[in-house]
Protein backbone atom coordinates (compact mmCIF):
# COMPACT_ATOMS: atom_id res chain seq x y z
CA UNK A 1 0.00 0.00 0.00
CA UNK A 2 1.14 3.22 -1.32
CA UNK A 3 0.41 6.10 1.36
CA UNK A 4 0.16 9.27 -0.87
CA UNK A 5 -0.21 12.11 1.97
CA UNK A 6 3.14 12.25 4.56
CA UNK A 7 0.59 12.63 8.07
CA UNK A 8 -3.03 11.34 6.89
CA UNK A 9 -4.10 11.55 10.72
CA UNK A 10 -4.64 14.94 10.74
CA UNK A 11 -7.49 14.74 7.75
CA UNK A 12 -10.81 14.70 8.26
CA UNK A 13 -11.90 12.68 5.38
CA UNK A 14 -9.64 10.32 3.28
CA UNK A 15 -10.24 8.84 -0.16
CA UNK A 16 -9.48 5.47 -0.67
CA UNK A 17 -8.22 4.53 -4.01
CA UNK A 18 -7.86 0.38 -5.32
CA UNK A 19 -6.87 0.83 -8.88
CA UNK A 20 -3.76 -1.29 -9.79
CA UNK A 21 -2.94 2.39 -12.34
CA UNK A 22 -1.09 4.54 -9.61
CA UNK A 23 -1.83 7.58 -11.84
CA UNK A 24 -5.60 7.51 -10.79
CA UNK A 25 -4.30 7.66 -7.09
CA UNK A 26 -1.76 10.40 -8.18
CA UNK A 27 -4.12 12.49 -9.87
CA UNK A 28 -6.79 12.27 -7.20
CA UNK A 29 -3.84 12.83 -4.30
CA UNK A 30 -2.98 16.07 -6.23
CA UNK A 31 -6.46 17.26 -6.84
CA UNK A 32 -7.75 16.62 -3.05
CA UNK A 33 -4.63 17.82 -0.96
CA UNK A 34 -5.69 21.25 -1.88
CA UNK A 35 -9.06 20.50 0.10
CA UNK A 36 -6.98 18.55 3.31
CA UNK A 37 -8.58 15.63 1.62
CA UNK A 38 -6.20 12.52 2.15
CA UNK A 39 -5.64 9.88 -0.51
CA UNK A 40 -4.84 6.16 -0.15
CA UNK A 41 -4.30 3.67 -2.87
CA UNK A 42 -4.16 0.23 -2.89
CA UNK A 43 -2.97 -2.24 -5.57
CA UNK A 44 -6.13 -4.96 -5.47
CA UNK A 45 -8.97 -5.25 -3.09
CA UNK A 46 -6.65 -8.23 -0.84
CA UNK A 47 -4.75 -5.32 0.33
CA UNK A 48 -7.13 -2.99 0.71
CA UNK A 49 -8.72 -5.58 3.03
CA UNK A 50 -5.51 -5.86 4.95
CA UNK A 51 -5.57 -2.38 5.62
CA UNK A 52 -9.47 -2.67 6.71
CA UNK A 53 -8.17 -5.51 9.53
CA UNK A 54 -6.59 -3.82 11.19
CA UNK A 55 -7.44 0.32 10.26
CA UNK A 56 -10.53 2.00 12.04
CA UNK A 57 -12.22 3.84 8.67
CA UNK A 58 -15.02 6.30 9.68
CA UNK A 59 -14.19 9.14 7.05
CA UNK A 60 -13.99 9.54 3.44
CA UNK A 61 -14.88 7.12 0.70
CA UNK A 62 -13.93 4.21 -1.67
CA UNK A 63 -13.35 4.25 -5.37
CA UNK A 64 -12.64 0.82 -5.97
CA UNK A 65 -11.63 -0.37 -10.37
CA UNK A 66 -14.24 -3.09 -11.49
CA UNK A 67 -10.96 -4.99 -12.90
CA UNK A 68 -8.81 -6.29 -10.00
CA UNK A 69 -6.07 -8.89 -10.06
CA UNK A 70 -7.27 -11.30 -7.49
CA UNK A 71 -10.55 -10.50 -6.27
CA UNK A 72 -12.93 -8.44 -8.78
CA UNK A 73 -14.16 -5.02 -7.89
CA UNK A 74 -17.93 -5.94 -7.06
CA UNK A 75 -16.66 -9.07 -4.77
CA UNK A 76 -14.64 -6.82 -2.78
CA UNK A 77 -18.06 -4.65 -2.04
CA UNK A 78 -19.45 -7.57 -1.39
CA UNK A 79 -16.81 -9.07 1.27
CA UNK A 80 -16.86 -4.98 2.41
CA UNK A 81 -20.68 -5.00 3.19
CA UNK A 82 -20.47 -8.13 4.75
CA UNK A 83 -17.87 -6.95 7.79
CA UNK A 84 -20.68 -3.39 8.10
CA UNK A 85 -18.20 -1.49 5.90
CA UNK A 86 -20.37 1.75 5.74
CA UNK A 87 -18.03 4.43 3.31
CA UNK A 88 -19.64 5.45 0.25
CA UNK A 89 -17.96 3.33 -1.86
CA UNK A 90 -18.00 4.05 -5.86
CA UNK A 91 -16.91 1.55 -8.42
CA UNK A 92 -15.07 2.96 -11.63
CA UNK A 93 -14.65 1.17 -15.05
CA UNK A 94 -14.14 1.59 -18.87
CA UNK A 95 -17.72 0.42 -19.58
CA UNK A 96 -20.95 0.08 -17.48
CA UNK A 97 -24.09 -1.93 -18.91
CA UNK A 98 -27.78 -1.20 -17.24
CA UNK A 99 -26.84 -5.11 -15.76
CA UNK A 100 -23.56 -4.14 -14.35
CA UNK A 101 -24.72 -0.91 -12.97
CA UNK A 102 -27.48 -3.09 -11.10
CA UNK A 103 -25.17 -5.48 -9.53
CA UNK A 104 -22.93 -2.96 -8.24
CA UNK A 105 -25.34 -1.13 -6.50
CA UNK A 106 -26.82 -4.34 -4.88
CA UNK A 107 -23.14 -4.97 -4.06
CA UNK A 108 -23.21 -1.93 -2.20
CA UNK A 109 -22.13 0.92 -4.37
CA UNK A 110 -23.62 4.23 -4.40
CA UNK A 111 -22.27 5.21 -8.24
CA UNK A 112 -20.65 3.54 -11.19
CA UNK A 113 -18.44 6.10 -13.09
CA UNK A 114 -16.47 5.60 -16.45
CA UNK A 115 -13.19 6.01 -16.20
CA UNK A 116 -13.18 8.78 -19.35
CA UNK A 117 -15.75 11.01 -16.88
CA UNK A 118 -13.51 10.30 -13.65
CA UNK A 119 -10.37 11.65 -15.71
CA UNK A 120 -12.25 14.96 -16.94
CA UNK A 121 -13.18 15.37 -13.77
CA UNK A 122 -9.83 15.48 -12.67
CA UNK A 123 -7.71 16.94 -14.92
CA UNK A 124 -10.45 19.84 -15.91
CA UNK A 125 -10.27 20.76 -11.73
CA UNK A 126 -6.45 20.76 -11.91
CA UNK A 127 -5.92 22.38 -15.18
CA UNK A 128 -8.18 25.21 -12.77
CA UNK A 129 -6.13 25.53 -10.12
CA UNK A 130 -2.61 24.85 -11.13
CA UNK A 131 -2.21 25.91 -14.51
CA UNK A 132 1.15 26.72 -14.17
CA UNK A 133 2.58 24.03 -12.74
CA UNK A 134 0.71 21.50 -14.42
CA UNK A 135 0.81 20.46 -17.87
CA UNK A 136 -2.58 19.03 -19.24
CA UNK A 137 -3.02 20.69 -22.53
CA UNK A 138 -2.44 17.30 -24.54
CA UNK A 139 -4.68 15.18 -22.32
CA UNK A 140 -7.46 13.22 -23.79
CA UNK A 141 -11.33 15.06 -23.47
CA UNK A 142 -14.11 12.90 -22.31
CA UNK A 143 -16.35 12.25 -24.92
CA UNK A 144 -19.55 10.50 -25.46
CA UNK A 145 -20.13 8.73 -29.21
CA UNK A 146 -23.95 8.44 -29.86
CA UNK A 147 -25.63 5.94 -32.10
CA UNK A 148 -25.64 8.77 -34.83
CA UNK A 149 -22.16 9.24 -34.77
CA UNK A 150 -22.56 12.48 -32.65
CA UNK A 151 -19.74 13.04 -30.01
CA UNK A 152 -20.66 14.55 -26.64
CA UNK A 153 -17.82 16.41 -24.83
CA UNK A 154 -18.24 15.97 -20.89
CA UNK A 155 -16.11 19.20 -18.87
CA UNK A 156 -16.55 21.00 -15.41
CA UNK A 157 -17.75 24.46 -15.75
CA UNK A 158 -15.63 27.52 -16.10
CA UNK A 159 -16.49 31.25 -15.66
CA UNK A 160 -15.70 31.53 -19.21
CA UNK A 161 -18.54 29.78 -20.05
CA UNK A 162 -21.41 32.06 -18.99
CA UNK A 163 -22.05 33.05 -22.58
CA UNK A 164 -23.01 29.30 -23.60
CA UNK A 165 -24.95 28.80 -20.35
CA UNK A 166 -27.20 31.67 -20.96
CA UNK A 167 -27.45 30.80 -24.51
CA UNK A 168 -28.44 27.01 -23.59
CA UNK A 169 -31.34 28.11 -20.30
CA UNK A 170 -32.73 30.76 -23.51
CA UNK A 171 -32.92 27.94 -25.90
CA UNK A 172 -35.13 25.27 -23.17
CA UNK A 173 -38.36 24.84 -24.59
CA UNK A 174 -40.95 26.14 -22.11
CA UNK A 175 -41.88 22.55 -20.69
CA UNK A 176 -37.89 21.85 -20.46
CA UNK A 177 -37.69 25.80 -18.83
CA UNK A 178 -40.70 24.82 -16.44
CA UNK A 179 -39.50 21.25 -15.35
CA UNK A 180 -36.14 22.78 -14.10
CA UNK A 181 -36.66 26.00 -12.76
CA UNK A 182 -40.93 25.66 -11.91
CA UNK A 183 -41.35 28.35 -13.57
CA UNK A 184 -41.28 30.39 -16.67
CA UNK A 185 -37.75 32.02 -16.96
CA UNK A 186 -36.30 33.48 -20.31
CA UNK A 187 -32.81 34.19 -19.06
CA UNK A 188 -30.74 33.58 -16.00
CA UNK A 189 -30.16 36.80 -14.10
CA UNK A 190 -27.06 38.10 -14.00
CA UNK A 191 -26.58 37.30 -10.22
CA UNK A 192 -27.59 33.83 -10.63
CA UNK A 193 -25.45 33.55 -14.02
CA UNK A 194 -22.31 34.32 -11.86
CA UNK A 195 -23.11 31.80 -9.26
CA UNK A 196 -23.66 29.25 -11.73
CA UNK A 197 -20.71 29.46 -13.97
CA UNK A 198 -18.45 29.75 -10.79
CA UNK A 199 -18.66 26.75 -8.66
CA UNK A 200 -16.30 26.08 -5.98
CA UNK A 201 -15.65 22.50 -5.45
CA UNK A 202 -15.98 21.10 -2.77
CA UNK A 203 -19.05 23.14 -1.69
CA UNK A 204 -20.66 23.38 -5.16
CA UNK A 205 -19.81 21.67 -8.40
CA UNK A 206 -20.87 21.84 -11.90
CA UNK A 207 -20.25 19.59 -15.28
CA UNK A 208 -21.35 20.11 -18.62
CA UNK A 209 -21.99 18.51 -21.67
CA UNK A 210 -21.22 19.96 -25.26
CA UNK A 211 -20.79 19.63 -29.24
CA UNK A 212 -18.99 21.31 -31.67
CA UNK A 213 -21.62 23.88 -33.30
CA UNK A 214 -19.07 25.21 -36.66
CA UNK A 215 -16.23 26.73 -34.93
CA UNK A 216 -17.58 27.05 -31.47
CA UNK A 217 -18.84 25.12 -28.58
CA UNK A 218 -22.10 24.50 -27.65
CA UNK A 219 -23.60 23.37 -24.23
CA UNK A 220 -26.56 20.67 -24.38
CA UNK A 221 -26.59 19.85 -20.74
CA UNK A 222 -25.89 21.16 -17.19
CA UNK A 223 -25.64 18.69 -13.75
CA UNK A 224 -24.73 20.87 -10.40
CA UNK A 225 -24.69 20.75 -6.72
CA UNK A 226 -25.30 23.76 -4.75
CA UNK A 227 -25.23 23.79 -0.93
CA UNK A 228 -27.74 24.11 1.77
CA UNK A 229 -28.69 25.25 5.10
CA UNK A 230 -28.18 21.95 6.11
CA UNK A 231 -24.38 20.30 7.15
CA UNK A 232 -23.39 17.60 4.62
CA UNK A 233 -26.30 18.16 2.17
CA UNK A 234 -26.45 19.42 -1.35
CA UNK A 235 -29.09 20.46 -3.76
CA UNK A 236 -28.88 19.01 -7.41
CA UNK A 237 -30.16 19.77 -10.61
CA UNK A 238 -29.60 18.42 -13.97
CA UNK A 239 -31.68 19.85 -17.51
CA UNK A 240 -30.63 18.79 -21.29
CA UNK A 241 -31.36 20.36 -24.33
CA UNK A 242 -34.58 19.14 -25.74
CA UNK A 243 -33.52 17.59 -28.96
CA UNK A 244 -30.35 15.88 -27.27
CA UNK A 245 -32.94 13.91 -24.50
CA UNK A 246 -33.44 10.56 -24.10
CA UNK A 247 -29.67 9.47 -25.49
CA UNK A 248 -27.79 8.87 -22.24
CA UNK A 249 -26.18 12.44 -21.57
CA UNK A 250 -28.17 12.35 -18.65
CA UNK A 251 -27.10 9.44 -16.73
CA UNK A 252 -23.55 9.99 -17.79
CA UNK A 253 -23.68 13.47 -16.18
CA UNK A 254 -26.01 12.49 -13.08
CA UNK A 255 -23.37 9.53 -12.58
CA UNK A 256 -20.59 11.76 -12.51
CA UNK A 257 -22.32 14.67 -10.40
CA UNK A 258 -22.83 12.35 -7.98
CA UNK A 259 -18.96 10.74 -7.75
CA UNK A 260 -17.81 14.42 -7.54
CA UNK A 261 -20.20 15.12 -4.42
CA UNK A 262 -18.86 11.96 -2.81
CA UNK A 263 -15.42 12.86 -3.00
CA UNK A 264 -16.00 16.54 -1.71
CA UNK A 265 -17.51 14.70 1.34
CA UNK A 266 -20.93 15.70 0.69
CA UNK A 267 -23.36 13.25 2.75
CA UNK A 268 -26.36 13.50 0.67
CA UNK A 269 -27.33 15.06 -2.59
CA UNK A 270 -31.00 16.01 -3.27
CA UNK A 271 -33.30 17.65 -5.71
CA UNK A 272 -37.61 18.34 -6.19
CA UNK A 273 -38.69 17.21 -9.20
CA UNK A 274 -42.30 18.13 -10.61
CA UNK A 275 -44.72 14.44 -10.87
CA UNK A 276 -44.74 15.01 -14.60
CA UNK A 277 -41.39 15.11 -15.09
CA UNK A 278 -41.11 11.11 -15.08
CA UNK A 279 -38.04 10.76 -17.47
CA UNK A 280 -35.90 12.17 -14.58
CA UNK A 281 -38.08 10.23 -11.79
CA UNK A 282 -36.82 7.17 -14.15
CA UNK A 283 -33.24 8.27 -13.85
CA UNK A 284 -33.22 8.64 -10.48
CA UNK A 285 -34.50 5.45 -9.45
CA UNK A 286 -32.46 4.04 -11.77
CA UNK A 287 -28.99 5.47 -10.19
CA UNK A 288 -30.30 4.45 -6.72
CA UNK A 289 -31.89 7.38 -5.95
CA UNK A 290 -35.39 7.40 -3.22
CA UNK A 291 -38.12 8.91 -4.54
CA UNK A 292 -40.93 10.03 -2.29
CA UNK A 293 -43.38 12.71 -2.47
CA UNK A 294 -43.55 15.73 -0.71
CA UNK A 295 -45.62 16.34 2.30
CA UNK A 296 -46.05 20.02 1.53
CA UNK A 297 -46.75 20.11 -2.18
CA UNK A 298 -48.37 16.92 -3.92
CA UNK A 299 -47.64 18.00 -7.41
CA UNK A 300 -43.60 17.05 -6.32
CA UNK A 301 -41.10 14.66 -5.09
CA UNK A 302 -38.11 14.59 -3.42
CA UNK A 303 -34.95 12.61 -4.51
CA UNK A 304 -32.51 12.13 -2.25
CA UNK A 305 -29.46 9.59 -2.38
CA UNK A 306 -27.01 9.53 0.99
CA UNK A 307 -23.64 9.51 0.37
CA UNK A 308 -22.43 8.46 4.05
CA UNK A 309 -24.26 6.36 6.43
CA UNK A 310 -27.56 7.64 8.25
CA UNK A 311 -25.36 8.00 11.37
CA UNK A 312 -23.54 10.54 10.27
CA UNK A 313 -25.74 12.75 8.29
CA UNK A 314 -27.84 12.63 11.22
CA UNK A 315 -24.52 13.75 13.37
CA UNK A 316 -24.02 16.61 10.73
CA UNK A 317 -27.35 18.04 10.77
Amino acid sequence: MMLVTDNPVQYENIVHVVDPDASVGEALSMLLQIYSIAVRTYADAEMFLAAYATEKMHHGCLFVESELPGLSGLSLLRELRAQGFSLPSIVLTSGATSEFRHQAFRSGAIEVLEKPLMNTFLLERLAQLLPDTVSLGAQPLSTLELGDGSRVKFRVMRPEDAEIEQAFVRGLSKMSNRLRFFSAIKELSPEVLERFTNPRYPDSYALIATVRDGDKERQIGVARYLPTKSNGVAEFAIVVADEWQGRGIATYLLGALTAAAAVAGIKCLEGLVLNENESMLRLARALGFSVTRCKEDATVFRVAKLLGSPEELIFNN
